[in-house]
């Protein structure tokens, strides 16, 4: 039996008139054939007449290329241009922004950590007035609250990651 894929070729060397006539030989030999039930002829002749392809990356296919500079010459090599220029800036970008996410994650450490030493503070002072209620709220609603926070952070870091592993 005649494979379609065998038939045409994907260049484009040949004229609409040619591609149809060969379709039309191939189609007539599937139904012909006496060894195919009408089921397996319809199956063939949907699978020979349909193609796909898959290609997964940041640039068009080795084919796509190659058609794109079919129509625009030189086409590309301006994609090519394209990609590396928006691979030169996001590195760029991730090297600026990594180290001041560090430092701005620091200084909220810095913070938080001051915030809390001044609440334990208060509340050793509320002991030392006998304010023993205010002092269990003020301590309670501080670890919650630094505890509340820690599991949010991991939360939207996850959160983040999983973005960023869909982008790449």
């Amino acid at each position: 039996m005649t494979d379609i894929a065998e038939e045409i070729t994907p260049n484009g060397s040949e004229n609409q008139d040619e591609i149809l006539n060969k379709l039309e030989d191939v189609v007539v030999e599937i139904v012909n054939d006496s060894n195919l039930n009408p089921k397996e002829k319809a199956v063939t002749i949907i699978s020979n007449l349909t193609s796909h392809e898959y290609f997964s990356g940041p640039l068009p296919s080795p084919r796509m290329m190659a058609d794109y500079n079919t129509i625009i010459p030189g086409a590309a090599e301006r994609i090519m241009i394209m990609a590396e220029e928006q691979h030169r800036h996001r590195i760029s970008l991730e090297k600026n922004i990594m180290p001041n996410q560090v430092k701005q994650s620091e200084r909220g450490q810095y913070f938080a950590f001051g915030l809390c030493f001044l609440l334990i503070l208060l509340a050793g002072y509320c002991v030392y007035k006998e304010a023993n209620l205010v002092a269990f709220s003020i301590v309670t609603t501080t670890i919650i609250v630094v505890t509340g926070l820690f599991i949010t952070g991991r939360l939207m870091m996850r959160k983040d990651l999983k973005n960023k592993a869909r982008e790449d």
